[in-house]
C-alpha cells in the first residue's frame, strides 16, 4: 500500500475547495482547483476539435471565468451541480473562441468545423465522467496493495493478456482476475461519493 494519505486534490470535496477559492489570495486552493479540472477541460477542448494551443487557452479561460464568477457570488449549489455550472461557463468560452475562429476563417475564406450543442454537452459530460473515474481510481489505488493495482492497470486498463500480466508481476492468472474484480468492486463502492464531491 502507498504510504501517507491521498493527495489533497483527491480527497477535498468540491464544496471544501470552493470555500477556499472564495479568497482571491488562496494560491494553494487555486492550484488544487486547476490540478483537478484543467486536464479534463483540455481533453474536452481537443475532443471538440481545438488545436493543442487553443485547448490550453480554452481551459485557462474557462477556469479564470469560473473563479471570477464564483468570487462574484454567482454560484449557488442549491440551484444546480458544479458540473452543470462549469459546463455553462465552458460553453460560453468555447462559443467565444469559435466566434474568433469564424472571424479568422472569414478572413481566410474558409469555415470552421461546426458541432451541435447536444454533441458539445455530451462530450463535456463524457470528459467530466472520465476525470471523476480517474480521481476515484487514484483514491482506490491507496487502499490496495501496489501489485494488485498494477495488475488491474495492466490487465483491465491497458488490455494486456492475463498470462503476460501474471508472468510480469509473478502472480497466478487467477490472482490477476481477482485483482481486477477487487479494484472494480472498490471503484463501484467509491464512485458515487466521488461523483457527488468532485
Amino acid at each position: 500500500m502507498t504510504e501517507g494519505g491521498p493527495p489533497a486534490a483527491a480527497t477535498r470535496t468540491s464544496t471544501q475547495l470552493l470555500k477556499q477559492l472564495a479568497s482571491a489570495g488562496n494560491q494553494r486552493a487555486w492550484e488544487e482547483f486547476v490540478t483537478r479540472y484543467r486536464p479534463m477541460l483540455v481533453r474536452y477542448g481537443r475532443r471538440v476539435g481545438l488545436s493543442a494551443a487553443d485547448a490550453d487557452d480554452f481551459a485557462q479561460n474557462t477556469l479564470m471565468a469560473f473563479a471570477e464568477s464564483y468570487r462574484n457570488g454567482r454560484y449557488d449549489r442549491s440551484r444546480g451541480r458544479l458540473r452543470d455550472w462549469m459546463w455553462g461557463i465552458a460553453r460560453r468560452q468555447l462559443a467565444a473562441l469559435r466566434r474568433g475562429e469564424r472571424r479568422a476563417a472569414r478572413q481566410r475564406e474558409r469555415a470552421p468545423v461546426a458541432a451541435s450543442p447536444e454533441g458539445l454537452h455530451a462530450s463535456f459530460d463524457d470528459e467530466w465522467r472520465r476525470a471523476v473515474i480517474s480521481a476515484c481510481l487514484e483514491q482506490v489505488r491507496l487502499t490496495v496493495e501496489e501489485r494488485t493495482f498494477r495488475a488491474f492497470e495492466l490487465f483491465a486498463l491497458q488490455g494486456a493478456p492475463a498470462a503476460v500480466v501474471a508472468e510480469q508481476l509473478e502472480l497466478t492468472e487467477n490472482a490477476v482476475f481477482q485483482a481486477k474484480r477487487r479494484v472494480l468492486r472498490k471503484l463501484r463502492e467509491a464512485l458515487p461519493a466521488m461523483d457527488e464531491s468532485w
